[in-house]
């Protein structure tokens, strides 16, 4: 087990801890480390729900995004992690702080690990693409009212993750997964999105990864979401071989 991501037990309840500083981007290394932890839990009959914190200032911040420079960027695939961790038999917590950016929750400049299908089957189409396309963080409050997160931490997240999650151990609460959630389709026509791409200032309409994000967010709508993930790594390999990625 790499000593960037290590898997303690806490009762029934497995905390999956990154460390890999100043931010905890999600390098390789921890990709794979993630991988081995989600894969051991499974194999721990004992382990019922697990709880991904990160130690240090900040929940992951993002790709490394050395690993942008290389011809092929290093596997595993961000989503073969996160089929990793939505296939898990038990409840996953996310236990988020600090600026949760890029690989942490999928903002950026175009999302690589599945954002364009998951945040908006969260939170909505418009509230996706305004959150994507801009890249403006939102508060811990604001999440919450999107829905984005189900509860906020007082005072000790680690403590109160784990808390939480044996609070829904006991409700029996079911598995939240984005991939279960229904969309709404009512925003779906290409009307829609032509608007939306007509009120953006050219400086930002212009941008290749804007025009791939509202496609990858368009797709989302009609297609499997397997085939979303597909084409949004696809337009995501795309964006960070351009020359505004270069910039």
């Amino acid at each position: 087990m790499d000593s960037q991501v290590a898997l303690t037990k806490h009762g029934v309840i497995g905390v999956i801890e990154i460390n890999n500083p100043p931010v905890n981007a999600s390098s390789s290394t921890v990709r794979q480390g993630l991988l081995h932890c989600v894969r051991a839990a499974e194999d721990d009959p004992s382990i019922q729900a697990l709880v991904v914190i990160c130690a240090g200032r900040t929940f992951m911040a993002g790709a490394d995004i050395k690993e942008f420079d290389q011809a092929e960027l290093p596997l595993p695939d961000p989503n073969e992690v996160h089929v990793a961790f939505e296939s898990f038999r038990g409840l996953v917590v996310a236990a988020l702080h600090g600026t949760v950016l890029g690989g942490g929750l999928e903002l950026g400049v175009l999302p690589g690990g599945g954002g364009t299908q998951r945040l908006t089957r969260i939170v909505g189409i418009e509230n996706a693409l305004n959150m994507i396309v801009s890249g403006n963080p939102i508060d811990a409050d604001n999440a919450f009212t999107l829905g984005l997160v189900d509860v906020i931490a007082e005072n000790h997240l680690k403590e109160e993750s784990i808390a939480f999650a044996m609070d829904l151990l006991r409700q029996q609460a079911p598995r939240k997964r984005a991939v279960d959630l229904t969309l709404d389709v009512s925003l779906a026509s290409p009307p829609y999105f032509e608007d939306f791409r007509g009120k953006l200032t050219p400086a930002v309409r212009n941008r290749t990864a804007v025009q791939e994000i509202v496609r990858c967010i368009q797709e989302s709508l009609v297609l499997p979401f397997d085939e979303g993930l597909r084409i949004e790594r696809a337009a995501f390999l795309r964006c960070k071989d351009s020359s505004e990625s270069q910039a």
